[in-house]
């Protein structure tokens, strides 16, 4: 679905009426783009492997938590993605941007 510029001028101009009647909006939590907390299957364990995990990953430095039904690992932000794939898992993004994981050996 692609924006037109009246949604955007309409999606602004709410915005600006929610200001002036004091409301504060967090454009970060609407934004469509917002990814955090982010789950990630491929970074996850099984669920019986939980507490293993979480305790192997604060012996590396990086306090994880993980979705209890599924083993998603959860990142509250790129920071602490990219420091729990390099430093615990060895993982990386093969499509790295600033800030993401890198992949070994590249």
């Amino acid at each position: 679905m692609s924006k037109t510029w009246k949604d955007i001028a309409r999606y602004s101009a709410e915005s600006v009426a929610a200001l002036k009647a004091g409301h504060r909006h967090d454009h970060r939590r609407d934004h469509p783009c917002r990814n955090w907390p982010m789950e990630s299957d491929a970074a996850g364990v099984h669920p019986s492997q939980i507490p293993e995990a979480m305790e192997a990953a604060r012996r590396r430095g990086v306090a994880i938590e993980f979705n209890k039904s599924t083993g998603a690992a959860i990142f509250n932000s790129q920071r602490h993605r990219k420091d729990y794939c390099e430093k615990v898992r060895g993982l990386g993004d093969l499509n790295a941007g600033f800030g993401d994981p890198i992949p070994p050996g590249h």
